[in-house]
């Protein structure tokens, strides 16, 4: 688990290791409508296996960048990431963005 620490005025980053707390689905759900969240998309997917198809190898290859996006607190390019990997699953090249109508 990754996080900062004030050390003699300044901020320094630390790390303590992994941290896989165990919380249930209904319990995830509760906490979330507590945090005035009032609509909820929880999606649960297994990963699929990359070498079956060039295009999940992409999308998961884009799906891995988004999560180190994630871990580094870099939202933007993290949302952009998760995009990607959608768009690559359905057969569209990331770079493509919705379609105007």
């Amino acid at each position: 688990m990754n996080g900062t620490t004030m050390r003699d005025g300044n901020l320094e980053r630390t790390s303590i290791g992994v941290f896989k707390p165990e919380i249930s689905q209904s319990d995830w759900i509760t906490i979330l409508e507590q945090m005035r969240c009032r609509r909820i998309l929880l999606l649960e997917l297994d990963a699929p296996d990359g070498v079956k198809t060039p295009q999940v190898a992409k999308a998961l290859d884009y799906y891995r960048r988004a999560e180190k996006h994630y871990q580094g607190g870099v939202w933007r390019l993290t949302v952009e990431g998760l995009r990607q990997s959608l768009a690559a699953l359905v057969g569209k090249k990331a770079q493509e963005g919705p379609r105007r109508r």
